[in-house]
């Protein structure tokens, strides 16, 4: 047989081979292993965890050729090939029910809140978002330069700069207000960069406001690019809060209540984990 120009030549055995060799069965085992991940998506509009299930086909592959080496049991290929298609299938089940066993719902961020975009979540995430933001911000009624940004920037109540002037002045609740509408408005933008499997699983209340008020002080362009949101898109919720804590620095110095800035929004991303207490 030729293919492409070049002469094919199959092995005696090769039906055996195909069924029964152990660099066989471990290819077929990663290849159930990716369309099973696709029949579940397209089921639970879940992917079973994308990190693990990468080192487990990157790992069946890398022994592929180590297997093809080994001794094969010739004689019995015969008549281990009917058992093969169901070994490989038990195979691929186990380890696919090993990730998804993993799971819980408060992994998944799968409790029950309404969706993201609407005033029910807003009702949920203003009261967490905005205590959280007011924390670090402080509160300034009169305008005063932030040198530290570069350009600097007219900045006043609890770090609002747009389109604030020196002679511009506001009361408390003025600021209260106006934070609250900047924070929901920083998640509304955030939600252009969230996936769809995060907005339907991934965010409740608490980590939608976590996010939010990373962005109000990072800007949301800057958290839409991070590997915080990437993590998190990606379904590795932990590695996303805590890749937050990477923006501790101004001005290229850590900046210390940048720093325990990051790690109180990290520890509000984080809550409701299994990995980790409720803060």
């Amino acid at each position: 047989m030729k293919i492409f120009g070049y002469q094919i030549e199959f092995i005696d055995n090769w039906r055996s081979v195909l069924w029964a060799s152990h660099s066989a069965k471990t290819a077929y085992v990663a290849v159930l292993l990716l369309l099973g991940n696709e029949l579940f998506y397209a089921v639970t509009k879940r992917s079973m965890m994308p990190w693990t299930l990468f080192v487990l086909v990157f790992g069946l592959n890398m022994l592929m050729p180590l297997l093809r080496i080994v001794k094969q049991p010739d004689e019995k290929m015969g008549r281990t090939k009917v058992r093969s298609p169901a070994l490989v299938a038990a195979m691929a089940v186990a380890l696919s029910m090993s990730m998804i066993g993993n799971w819980s719902p408060s992994n998944l961020g799968s409790q029950a809140y309404p969706a993201p975009h609407t005033e029910a979540y807003q009702e949920l995430f203003d009261p967490i978002a905005i205590p959280k933001a007011k924390k670090w911000e402080g509160l300034r009624i009169v305008p005063y330069l932030d040198r530290i940004a570069r350009p600097p920037v007219w900045t006043v109540c609890y770090g609002e700069t747009l389109g604030i002037g020196p002679g511009d002045t506001f009361t408390e609740a003025e600021c209260d207000a106006m934070l609250g509408r900047r924070l929901w408005q920083f998640h509304s933008e955030l939600l252009a960069c969230y996936a769809p499997e995060t907005k339907e699983t991934r965010l409740p209340p608490t980590r939608g406001a976590a996010y939010a008020t990373f962005a109000y002080n990072i800007g949301s362009s800057g958290a839409c690019r991070s590997t915080a949101i990437r993590q998190l898109n990606a379904g590795n919720i932990a590695r996303g809060c805590r890749a937050m804590g990477m923006w501790n620095k101004a001005g290229g110095r850590v900046i210390l209540g940048l720093q325990n800035r990051r790690a109180d929004e990290t520890a509000l991303c984080l809550r409701g984990l299994d990995t980790v207490p409720v803060a």
